[in-house]
């Protein structure tokens, strides 16, 4: 853009607004320099990517004029052809005009979206329908189009939106709670992923081990899921911190005490529990009944935790207040349009985006102390 003002601006400078010798001919040397400045010009608009215009400026510069030696009958279509090169130059200032000054070429951006995930090209390949949508329908608030940025940790994407990079961020509700206490983003919907508002998850445990609730398990140690998983890590701990109970590291487990180790696979963490290398293990709830099918009745769930969005959106902080609600006014009635359920549907078969409900607030607040606890945050 700077490159195509400097071009225009350049050449509206340098275009002459008066008849060259009153239409008589010119002495060669002043033809050549008027010719040696025509080039120039036409050289600096093809440079700023204006191309188009040089065909107006030509017309400008090389409209034919009356000769001398010419009939004076023929002063009639001398005037004729300056007034077409008068013409052509109000048409030229006209495209400088719009081309530099239109406040929605100078304001226009990417509306971007943000993700965290470990294999780009695949993120980007399941994200940009949606963001292309969110883009074309943006269109009036000044975006030309959607773009996605990927992550590869949560650090990564709180830079991010910390400095405006990335407009609206989709994650799991740990990882959204943790961005919000770090960086004050703000949790706006949920995400129905693959047709799922919310899940929960258990805490299960063998058949046989004379343990039926979770108050049975100090001095015992449970295999989690990951650090950054809702349900394999966060909601259990939160069910014991609310039981009074103290979840520590394995090597460091008392007889008041509840010890964890990460599995990071749940199919380990089963594994584990039916070879007695722990007591107990989590996971989410769907997972559980696919996975302990074909354990017959070797397993038992022992508790469940609270139910939480399967996914969320959530606003970088500074997102003008009107721009907010217009995006949640797109994203809330895309399943209501073909376009937008199709899109939903390449976005890994989302159903719908809707309202957090009452029940969803106020368990984020319940979990601050929590969030803070593991980001250490005074």
């Amino acid at each position: 853009m700077l490159r195509s003002f400097l071009g225009l601006f350049t050449a509206s400078r340098m275009m002459p607004l008066e008849p060259e010798n009153g239409g008589r001919p010119q002495p060669q040397s002043l033809r050549l320099r008027n010719l040696s400045r025509s080039l120039r010009v036409t050289r600096m608009l093809n440079l700023g990517g204006l191309w188009p215009i040089t065909w107006l400026w030509s017309r400008v510069q090389f409209c034919p004029r009356p000769s001398a030696d010419t009939a004076p009958s023929s002063n009639k279509k001398g005037m004729g052809t300056m007034k077409r090169s008068l013409v052509y130059r109000f048409i030229f200032l006209m495209c400088i005009f719009s081309t530099v000054v239109t406040p929605e070429r100078t304001l226009a951006k990417p509306f971007a979206v943000g993700v965290i995930g470990e294999e780009p090209a695949e993120d980007i390949r399941k994200t940009l329908p949606l963001a292309t949508y969110l883009g074309k329908q943006l269109q009036k608030e000044g975006f030309t189009q959607g773009k996605v940025l990927v992550a590869k940790s949560m650090n990564e994407m709180a830079s991010m939106l910390r400095d405006g990079k990335v407009d609206l961020h989709f994650d799991s509700y740990a990882r959204t709670l943790a961005l919000g206490r770090l960086i004050g983003s703000k949790p706006v919907l949920r995400r129905w992923k693959r047709g799922v508002a919310e899940y929960h998850g258990v805490i299960f445990a063998r058949s046989d081990s004379g343990i039926g609730r979770i108050e049975d398990l100090p001095g015992k140690t449970i295999a989690l899921e990951e650090e950054c998983s809702t349900v394999g890590h966060l909601l259990p701990k939160f069910m014991f911190l609310e039981k009074g109970l103290k979840l520590v590291p394995a090597d460091r487990v008392s007889h008041d005490s509840i010890g964890y180790s990460f599995a990071y696979w749940d199919e380990n963490a089963m594994l584990w529990v039916l070879k007695g290398k722990v007591a107990a293990g989590a996971m989410d709830s769907q997972t559980y009944a696919e996975l302990s099918q074909k354990q017959g009745d070797s397993l038992k769930v022992i508790a469940k935790t609270p139910a939480v969005p399967r996914h969320m959106v959530s606003a970088r902080p500074g997102l003008p207040v009107d721009l907010l609600a217009r995006v949640k006014e797109i994203l809330m009635q895309m399943d209501q349009l073909d376009e937008g359920r199709k899109t939903l549907q390449q976005f890994d078969r989302t159903a719908k985006f809707d309202e957090l409900t009452e029940q969803n607030t106020v368990l984020m607040q319940k979990m601050r102390k929590l969030i803070d606890a593991e980001l250490k945050l005074q």
